[in-house]
């Protein structure tokens, strides 16, 4: 999960100015991995795991590395249940950021 331009905290999402210029989030894909599961700017991907399944818009960017899809944290509540929870050894501190998923072109 990354953070947006737009939105710097769960509270801002609330903001009806800021909801104005982005009330969504969108999966921001590099342009040959969309390119690979059939998505272009825009279209709807589902992406899955062994803990769940979520449907959202896809944008395409070459700022995203290839292999690596980012969804902004500030929009995350139906991306939750994709993520496993880790803890850090050394601190343990719970980690919940990033999960492997599998991206296809929504049906």
């Amino acid at each position: 999960l990354v953070q947006t331009l737009f939105h710097s905290g769960k509270f801002s999402t609330r903001a009806k100015g800021l909801l104005q210029v982005q009330h969504s989030g969108c999966l921001a894909l590099n342009p040959l991995d969309a390119e690979q599961v059939g998505g272009q700017e825009g279209s709807l991907v589902c992406l899955s795991n062994s803990h769940g399944r979520m449907t959202t818009k896809a944008t395409v960017s070459e700022r995203v590395p290839q292999g690596l899809a980012c969804f902004p944290e500030h929009f995350d509540q139906q991306a939750r249940s994709l993520l496993s929870l880790t803890i850090d050894p050394v601190t343990g501190v719970p980690y919940c950021k990033s999960t492997q998923v599998k991206v296809e072109k929504a049906e």
